[in-house]
């Protein structure tokens, strides 16, 4: 896999009892790339969003990711969680990145070790401490709670908000909570379903510079064509029809003038030979 490569399908198919949902679909996703994934109701993109997240495995085909890779998926609609409804908004926004959790980890290897001479083990867990000593660099810790300050004045999110339970919260502003989260939790790659619905202009505003300055890869399913324009370079159209993939270079509005373009020289074509 090249190195700026982080996501490869090659060859996938799914069914469902019989019915055909993905046929030989082939693409690859690269640091930096903010893709579009259209395609009518029903044409399966959240079948390939569901085997992208390890939901739903191919039934042929190979899917290929980094191994050291972060996934973050915001869904249309936000399921309530009886696990943490008892959270505070910033307790859970806070939780977006694994930080208490590693440095735990962390001084618990440094313990185990100090009672360690056997120089394999030490190694072993030497390199344990490497682990996680690079997950916390990724995370910046030392200033992961400034950047979470900034993405909730960014959205917008007031400060009565952040001490309420979850489960005291309406089901939009929990929406614009999971998003606040999932940009903190700062994933490799994210995957948004229609990830504007709740969002007012000012809010909006603010996502669509965060998400051009974003250093993964964004795969996106939305009906806001001015969002998509804003911030898509590339679009990954599936057909209804042929169950398979389609990759177009540019934003929304280059998408639907290249696909014009190429379904009426097939209609031309079809015409000339019958």
């Amino acid at each position: 896999m090249e190195q700026n490569v982080v996501l490869e399908m090659h060859d996938i198919s799914k069914n469902f009892t019989g019915v055909r949902a993905l046929s030989h679909v082939d693409f690859t996703l690269r640091k930096g790339e903010i893709h579009a994934l259209m395609g009518e109701n029903g044409a399966g993109k959240s079948t390939l969003f569901n085997i992208i997240l390890g939901n739903l495995t191919p039934d042929s085909g190979n899917i290929t990711l980094n191994t050291k890779i972060n996934l973050g998926y915001l869904p249309q609609v936000i399921m309530d969680d009886a696990s943490n409804e008892e959270e505070t908004v910033f307790e859970y926004l806070l939780e977006g990145r694994p930080i208490k959790k590693l440095k735990e980890e962390l001084n618990s290897l440094y313990e185990t070790i100090a009672n360690i001479d056997n120089e394999y083990e030490l190694k072993k867990y030497y390199k344990k401490i490497n682990h996680v000593s690079e997950l916390l660099e990724y995370y910046d810790e030392y200033n992961a709670e400034s950047s979470l300050l900034k993405i909730i004045s960014g959205m917008n999110i007031e400060d009565n908000l952040l001490d309420l339970k979850l489960k005291n919260i309406s089901g939009g502003q929990k929406s614009k909570v999971a998003f606040a989260r999932l940009l903190y939790s700062n994933p490799e790659i994210m995957l948004l379903d229609e990830p504007t619905n709740h969002l007012d202009l000012d809010t909006k505003d603010y996502i669509i510079n965060y998400l051009k300055n974003y250093h993964g890869i964004i795969l996106v399913i939305s009906h806001d064509i001015e969002f998509l324009n804003e911030v898509t370079k590339k679009t990954l159209y599936v057909d209804k029809i042929k169950h398979n993939v389609e990759m177009y270079n540019g934003n929304y509005e280059k998408y639907i003038k290249i696909k014009n373009e190429r379904d009426l020289a097939k209609k031309r074509l079809y015409i000339m030979r019958n």
